[in-house]
């Protein structure tokens, strides 16, 4: 996904289990520390605000094979 700087993004788990959003690279989460939100529970939802630009990769903690990245321009 590409966003302009400022712009939030929201995550919503539909999933049927727990997810654990964090900024890359595992296990240290140091990529862009405001991605490390932590846990997210069936049908919750978190957002996320990019204040900085670049390209920031997350993945799910618990599943780390679980990949995404986020550019902000």
């Amino acid at each position: 996904i590409t966003v302009k700087q400022g712009d939030s993004v929201t995550v919503t788990n539909t999933d049927t289990t727990i997810h654990q959003l964090a900024s890359d690279p595992h296990p240290v989460h140091t990529g862009y520390t405001p991605l490390n939100v932590g846990i997210i529970s069936r049908g919750k939802s978190v957002t996320v605000r990019f204040s900085k630009k670049g390209s920031f990769g997350y993945h799910d903690h618990l599943s780390p094979s679980i990949t995404g990245k986020i550019v902000v321009e």
